[in-house]
Protein backbone atom coordinates (compact mmCIF):
# COMPACT_ATOMS: atom_id res chain seq x y z
CA UNK A 1 0.00 0.00 0.00
CA UNK A 2 1.17 3.70 0.02
CA UNK A 3 -0.12 7.69 -0.13
CA UNK A 4 -0.12 7.34 -4.40
CA UNK A 5 -0.06 4.48 -7.18
CA UNK A 6 1.78 5.94 -10.70
CA UNK A 7 1.47 4.30 -13.82
CA UNK A 8 3.44 6.04 -16.25
CA UNK A 9 2.05 4.42 -19.19
CA UNK A 10 1.53 1.35 -21.27
CA UNK A 11 -0.81 -0.61 -19.09
CA UNK A 12 -2.30 -2.19 -22.25
CA UNK A 13 -1.01 -4.49 -25.53
CA UNK A 14 -1.72 -2.64 -28.15
CA UNK A 15 -4.17 -0.59 -26.67
CA UNK A 16 -6.81 -2.97 -26.77
CA UNK A 17 -10.03 -1.79 -25.09
CA UNK A 18 -10.75 -5.70 -22.99
CA UNK A 19 -7.12 -4.31 -21.58
CA UNK A 20 -8.44 -1.51 -20.56
CA UNK A 21 -10.85 -3.01 -18.72
CA UNK A 22 -9.01 -5.45 -16.66
CA UNK A 23 -6.47 -2.98 -15.66
CA UNK A 24 -9.07 -0.85 -14.36
CA UNK A 25 -10.71 -3.78 -12.57
CA UNK A 26 -7.40 -4.54 -10.77
CA UNK A 27 -6.76 -0.72 -9.90
CA UNK A 28 -9.89 -0.95 -7.75
CA UNK A 29 -8.49 -3.68 -5.60
CA UNK A 30 -5.47 -1.95 -4.81
CA UNK A 31 -5.75 -0.25 -1.45
CA UNK A 32 -3.32 2.97 -2.39
CA UNK A 33 -5.27 6.22 -1.61
CA UNK A 34 -4.57 8.02 -4.86
CA UNK A 35 -4.05 6.53 -8.50
CA UNK A 36 -3.22 8.03 -11.14
CA UNK A 37 -1.56 7.08 -14.82
CA UNK A 38 -0.53 8.76 -17.93
CA UNK A 39 -0.53 6.92 -21.50
CA UNK A 40 2.01 5.10 -23.25
CA UNK A 41 2.66 4.45 -26.96
CA UNK A 42 0.45 1.17 -26.75
CA UNK A 43 -2.57 3.06 -25.77
CA UNK A 44 -2.03 5.63 -28.98
CA UNK A 45 -1.85 2.13 -31.11
CA UNK A 46 -5.81 0.76 -30.12
CA UNK A 47 -7.67 -1.29 -32.99
CA UNK A 48 -10.83 0.72 -31.88
CA UNK A 49 -9.11 3.87 -32.23
CA UNK A 50 -10.43 6.33 -35.01
CA UNK A 51 -8.18 5.97 -38.36
CA UNK A 52 -8.95 9.78 -38.37
CA UNK A 53 -7.56 10.95 -34.93
CA UNK A 54 -4.06 11.16 -35.59
CA UNK A 55 -2.86 12.62 -31.98
CA UNK A 56 -5.01 9.93 -30.26
CA UNK A 57 -6.72 12.27 -28.75
CA UNK A 58 -10.38 10.96 -28.47
CA UNK A 59 -8.55 7.58 -27.67
CA UNK A 60 -7.68 9.48 -25.01
CA UNK A 61 -11.07 10.23 -24.13
CA UNK A 62 -12.28 7.27 -24.37
CA UNK A 63 -9.83 5.60 -22.64
CA UNK A 64 -9.92 8.04 -19.56
CA UNK A 65 -14.35 7.28 -19.40
CA UNK A 66 -13.44 3.42 -18.95
CA UNK A 67 -10.43 4.11 -16.00
CA UNK A 68 -13.43 4.66 -13.50
CA UNK A 69 -10.49 3.86 -10.63
CA UNK A 70 -7.79 6.16 -11.22
CA UNK A 71 -7.21 9.49 -12.32
CA UNK A 72 -6.05 9.51 -15.97
CA UNK A 73 -3.67 12.36 -16.70
CA UNK A 74 -3.95 14.08 -20.07
CA UNK A 75 -1.15 17.31 -20.55
CA UNK A 76 -3.34 18.09 -17.01
CA UNK A 77 -3.05 18.40 -13.23
CA UNK A 78 -4.44 16.90 -10.48
CA UNK A 79 -3.81 18.17 -6.64
CA UNK A 80 -4.02 15.06 -4.47
CA UNK A 81 -4.19 15.61 -0.26
CA UNK A 82 -1.63 13.03 1.75
CA UNK A 83 -2.85 13.08 5.40
CA UNK A 84 0.47 12.88 7.22
CA UNK A 85 -0.20 12.41 11.00
CA UNK A 86 2.52 13.26 13.03
CA UNK A 87 4.81 12.70 10.12
CA UNK A 88 7.64 16.20 9.93
CA UNK A 89 6.33 18.78 7.09
CA UNK A 90 7.58 17.38 3.37
CA UNK A 91 9.92 19.17 1.79
CA UNK A 92 8.43 21.16 -1.28
CA UNK A 93 4.63 20.27 -0.26
CA UNK A 94 2.29 22.40 1.39
CA UNK A 95 0.89 21.84 4.73
CA UNK A 96 -2.47 22.11 5.59
CA UNK A 97 -3.30 22.50 9.85
CA UNK A 98 -6.89 22.60 11.38
CA UNK A 99 -7.69 26.50 12.60
CA UNK A 100 -6.82 27.09 15.90
CA UNK A 101 -3.39 25.76 15.84
CA UNK A 102 -0.01 26.67 14.63
CA UNK A 103 1.30 22.78 15.10
CA UNK A 104 2.03 21.57 11.42
CA UNK A 105 2.51 17.93 12.96
CA UNK A 106 -0.99 17.82 14.32
CA UNK A 107 -2.19 14.30 13.68
CA UNK A 108 -4.66 16.11 11.10
CA UNK A 109 -2.40 18.00 9.17
CA UNK A 110 -2.14 16.79 5.18
CA UNK A 111 0.07 17.95 2.15
CA UNK A 112 -1.18 18.75 -1.05
CA UNK A 113 0.96 16.99 -3.68
CA UNK A 114 0.60 18.54 -7.28
CA UNK A 115 1.35 16.10 -10.01
CA UNK A 116 0.80 17.04 -13.41
CA UNK A 117 0.89 14.02 -16.04
CA UNK A 118 2.15 14.16 -19.83
CA UNK A 119 0.37 13.12 -22.78
CA UNK A 120 2.48 10.58 -25.50
CA UNK A 121 3.73 12.06 -28.30
CA UNK A 122 6.59 10.67 -30.70
CA UNK A 123 7.52 13.19 -33.17
CA UNK A 124 9.62 15.40 -31.68
CA UNK A 125 10.04 17.32 -34.24
CA UNK A 126 7.16 18.89 -33.84
CA UNK A 127 8.40 20.29 -30.57
CA UNK A 128 6.00 18.81 -28.23
CA UNK A 129 4.23 22.39 -27.60
CA UNK A 130 2.36 20.13 -25.07
CA UNK A 131 5.07 20.74 -22.61
CA UNK A 132 4.72 23.91 -22.17
CA UNK A 133 1.82 23.48 -19.79
CA UNK A 134 3.48 22.04 -17.07
CA UNK A 135 3.30 23.96 -14.23
CA UNK A 136 6.27 25.06 -11.84
CA UNK A 137 4.75 23.91 -8.97
CA UNK A 138 4.43 20.92 -9.87
CA UNK A 139 6.01 18.37 -7.21
CA UNK A 140 5.36 14.99 -9.01
CA UNK A 141 5.76 14.63 -13.18
CA UNK A 142 5.12 11.95 -15.36
CA UNK A 143 5.93 10.74 -18.49
CA UNK A 144 6.23 7.94 -20.48
CA UNK A 145 9.16 9.03 -22.21
CA UNK A 146 12.31 9.57 -20.23
CA UNK A 147 14.31 12.18 -20.39
CA UNK A 148 17.47 12.83 -22.10
CA UNK A 149 20.03 11.22 -19.98
CA UNK A 150 18.31 9.68 -16.99
CA UNK A 151 17.46 6.71 -17.07
CA UNK A 152 17.27 6.45 -21.27
CA UNK A 153 19.34 3.84 -22.94
CA UNK A 154 20.48 7.18 -24.84
CA UNK A 155 16.75 7.43 -26.37
CA UNK A 156 15.69 10.08 -24.10
CA UNK A 157 13.51 13.21 -24.87
CA UNK A 158 15.55 16.73 -24.85
CA UNK A 159 12.75 18.73 -24.50
CA UNK A 160 11.35 16.72 -21.70
CA UNK A 161 14.53 17.61 -19.85
CA UNK A 162 14.47 21.17 -20.77
CA UNK A 163 11.17 21.55 -18.98
CA UNK A 164 12.32 19.36 -16.22
CA UNK A 165 14.94 22.07 -15.52
CA UNK A 166 12.34 24.84 -16.00
CA UNK A 167 9.49 23.44 -13.62
CA UNK A 168 12.28 21.54 -10.68
CA UNK A 169 9.77 19.07 -9.57
CA UNK A 170 10.55 16.64 -6.60
CA UNK A 171 9.94 13.67 -8.86
CA UNK A 172 10.01 12.58 -12.59
CA UNK A 173 8.51 8.90 -13.37
CA UNK A 174 8.48 7.59 -16.82
CA UNK A 175 8.96 4.57 -18.69
CA UNK A 176 9.20 3.14 -22.02
CA UNK A 177 12.76 2.16 -22.60
CA UNK A 178 12.37 -1.17 -20.55
CA UNK A 179 15.90 -2.19 -20.44
CA UNK A 180 16.50 1.74 -18.57
CA UNK A 181 14.52 0.32 -15.32
CA UNK A 182 15.79 2.12 -12.49
CA UNK A 183 15.92 5.55 -10.11
CA UNK A 184 18.13 8.15 -10.26
CA UNK A 185 19.42 11.28 -8.47
CA UNK A 186 19.95 14.26 -10.47
CA UNK A 187 22.62 16.56 -11.63
CA UNK A 188 23.61 20.00 -11.72
CA UNK A 189 20.82 22.30 -11.62
CA UNK A 190 18.22 18.48 -11.05
CA UNK A 191 20.25 17.55 -7.80
CA UNK A 192 17.10 17.76 -5.92
CA UNK A 193 15.01 16.29 -8.70
CA UNK A 194 14.65 11.85 -8.10
CA UNK A 195 14.53 10.08 -11.33
CA UNK A 196 12.69 7.08 -11.68
CA UNK A 197 11.95 4.70 -14.58
CA UNK A 198 9.43 2.62 -13.55
CA UNK A 199 9.43 -0.05 -16.46
CA UNK A 200 8.23 -3.32 -15.53
CA UNK A 201 8.78 -5.47 -18.32
CA UNK A 202 12.05 -6.85 -19.76
CA UNK A 203 13.01 -6.27 -22.87
CA UNK A 204 10.29 -8.53 -24.42
CA UNK A 205 7.05 -8.03 -22.71
CA UNK A 206 7.22 -10.50 -19.82
CA UNK A 207 6.91 -8.71 -16.19
CA UNK A 208 11.20 -8.55 -15.09
CA UNK A 209 10.97 -5.70 -12.81
CA UNK A 210 9.07 -5.14 -9.48
CA UNK A 211 7.31 -1.93 -8.41
CA UNK A 212 9.23 1.01 -7.44
CA UNK A 213 8.66 2.48 -3.99
CA UNK A 214 9.56 6.59 -3.26
CA UNK A 215 9.43 8.12 0.04
CA UNK A 216 9.15 11.72 -0.28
Amino acid sequence: SGDILIHAGDFTYSGRRDDVVEVNKWLGTLPHTHKVAVLGNHEKDGDWADAKDSCGTQMGVRIKELLTNCTLLINESVVLPIHVGNKKKRQGCHVDTPSGTNDAADKSASVHVHVHGTDFWDNPKQGLPHLKTIPRHTHVLITHNPAKGYLDNNAGCPSILKHIKRVQPRLVVCGHIHEAHGVMSGKGSLKDTLFVNAANCDNGYEIGFGPVVVDM
